[in-house]
């Protein structure tokens, strides 16, 4: 089997990367109800770009992947793994299909820690902008 060679990790560690993306699959594949195969393929029907868009960002953010190996992963290029990297914030932000989507897929893979960006969880994430909203209104509220 091939592996990709991370610096600094053990094979046990390589092992258990690849299993993790298989399972990322198998997970996709119960969560869109579409198979890998239409997954990986060159298709760009509806959709699908934005099932490639969540597991591209699963496997950078939470996967801790590089660009690279997500790209062989999905069948792309670094350069689109790098622009689903690009357009999370603003995914996670304003898409909440995606939003949604990118939860249950967390959920799926086994309780892992809800990650957004920079180690946020998107709970807190979810939270901290509601509360941001909040303290905008109450800011813009006059009082006489």
């Amino acid at each position: 089997m091939k592996y990709f060679i991370y610096p600094g990790l053990t094979t046990s560690e390589k092992r258990e990367n690849k299993a993790t993306v298989n399972h990322l699959f198998e997970c996709a594949e119960e969560v869109f109800k579409i198979s890998r195969e239409a997954i990986l393929s060159k298709a760009r029907n509806a959709p699908l770009p934005d099932i490639r868009k969540t597991l591209g960002c699963i496997m950078i953010f939470d996967l801790g992947m590089t660009t690279s190996a997500a790209g062989q992963y999905l069948k792309r290029d670094h350069s689109s793994v790098c622009f689903y990297k690009s357009q999370f914030d603003s995914l996670i932000k304003w898409d909440k299909r995606f939003k949604s989507n990118y939860d249950l897929m967390l959920q799926k893979l086994g309780g892992r820690k809800l990650i957004s960006y920079d180690g946020e969880t998107v709970s807190s994430y979810s939270n901290r902008i509601a509360a941001e909203k909040l303290m905008r209104e109450i800011n813009s509220r006059k009082y006489d």
